[in-house]
């Protein structure tokens, strides 16, 4: 069926609304060829597994410093939460408004995770005897292959592909962390929004115009509502957070320290691999860099 779509004088036949559509499909389609390329050519799916365990370790590693840094954070962040501004600028946003705000955050996060600064891959891939190599490796089965002292301390020899997948690395590791504390942040704005802040607070703080109420419980003391708002200013609060966190855990030394070493201890064992493996079978590993 045809379709024809106008708006103040302005109309599109039928078949221009249908080349439209065409050429939507074609672009989401070479967007998602691209991104299918992007995987494929950089290998994550052949280290997905080994990855995962890298990441789960390095949340779990992270416990105490999340239990130092989620109770700081909510206390910044109730601050604005009670703010009638907040309410009336995130609360109100248009839907692709709104996205694009938390795309905003997410991106600076990224940056900041991602940055050559959080990572000296000069230092870990550098080993400067016999032992350096064997020790990341006691527990893999090249734990048993030798390596010849004479020309170390070397550096192992790196890619800018190599390069790249290790700083993916350790940035996942660094942003599975990230997501656990927006998911708690996210998780006690709700909770606190819903038993403290009903409808009638929520219209009060938007100025004009109804909360979109999602869900209602009445009892004879209280009423519990659900909001659209409620939804979107803790979303926002809860990207802000993970936001502020990536920022001073590149700031604060002692934090970074502890967020990091996982991800240092995963990509300190890889390099030593690849030396060892370059060492015994130098063909293979030239094979694999082209």
């Amino acid at each position: 069926p045809s379709a024809e779509l106008s708006s103040e004088g302005f109309t599109l036949s039928p078949v221009a609304v249908s080349l439209i559509s065409a050429a939507g499909t074609a672009l989401g389609g070479l967007v998602l060829l691209w991104v299918v390329s992007l995987v494929v050519k950089s290998g994550l799916l052949s280290v997905f597994p080994w990855l995962a365990r890298q990441v789960a370790r390095a949340f779990l590693s992270s416990g105490g410093v999340l239990g130092r840094t989620i109770p700081l954070l909510l206390g910044v962040v109730a601050l604005i939460y009670f703010t009638a501004e907040i309410w009336q600028s995130i609360g109100r946003l248009a839907s692709w408004g709104y996205l694009l705000v938390l795309l905003f955050f997410a991106g600076l996060s990224w940056i900041f995770l991602h940055s050559r600064e959080n990572l000296d891959l000069e230092s870990l891939a550098t080993f400067h005897d016999v032992e350096s190599v064997a020790a990341p490796l006691a527990d893999t089965p090249l734990a048993t292959l030798a390596i010849d002292p004479v020309g170390l301390p070397a550096r192992t020899p790196l890619g800018r592909p190599q390069e790249s997948d290790l700083r993916l690395v350790a940035t996942l590791s660094r942003v599975t962390v990230v997501t656990v504390i927006s998911l708690a942040v996210f998780g006690f704005f709700m909770v606190l929004g819903l038993t403290a802040i009903n409808a009638e607070v929520v219209k009060l703080w938007l100025g004009s115009g109804d909360p979109q109420v999602l869900w209602t419980l009445e009892t004879s003391r209280h009423r519990y509502d659900l909001t659209i708002e409620h939804i979107r200013v803790a979303g926002f609060l809860a990207v802000f957070s993970g936001f502020y966190f990536a920022v001073v855990s590149r700031t604060d030394q002692g934090l970074r320290e502890s967020i990091h070493d996982t991800a240092e201890d995963a990509i300190r064992e890889a390099c030593a691999a690849r030396m060892v493996v370059l060492h015994h079978y130098p063909q293979r590993g030239d094979a694999a860099d082209r």
